[in-house]
């Protein structure tokens, strides 16, 4: 019994505290749409956006994102964003949009592990 109150305790916690997490992405998302437009700016916002619950927008955030060093980073919080909103397909989608193995082992290691969470979304 002392286990299922502990677990309670734990759930009712991160639940109270889910409002300030958004309200905090969102101050932060005032403070990187006035930074500047490079794409590690960019790559924040989207992120920002993604923690918020701000799903579309951070999605076309995320796809302007046109700096090759950040692409791989930009292409995986694509991914979350999908894989928040629980969509199977769209998950998947976005983890086929990794370049294939023989162009780029790091995207398709990263490709990889982005299906393994895909199927859990599925699951």
């Amino acid at each position: 019994m002392l286990h299922a109150r502990s677990l309670l305790a734990v759930i009712s916690a991160t639940l109270a505290l889910c409002p300030a997490v958004a309200s905090a992405q969102e101050s932060r998302i005032a403070s990187l749409r006035e930074a500047g437009r490079d794409g590690a700016s960019t790559l924040q916002l989207g992120r920002a956006m993604r923690r918020a619950g701000r799903f579309d927008e951070a999605v076309r955030t995320l796809q302007g994102v046109r700096d090759a060093a950040l692409r791989n980073d930009a292409l995986w919080e694509i991914a979350r964003v999908r894989f928040d909103q629980g969509v199977f397909q769209a998950a998947r989608g976005a983890c086929m949009a990794f370049p294939m193995p023989r162009n780029n082992p790091s995207a398709s290691f990263m490709r990889h592990v982005c299906m393994g969470r895909a199927y859990l979304v599925w699951n």
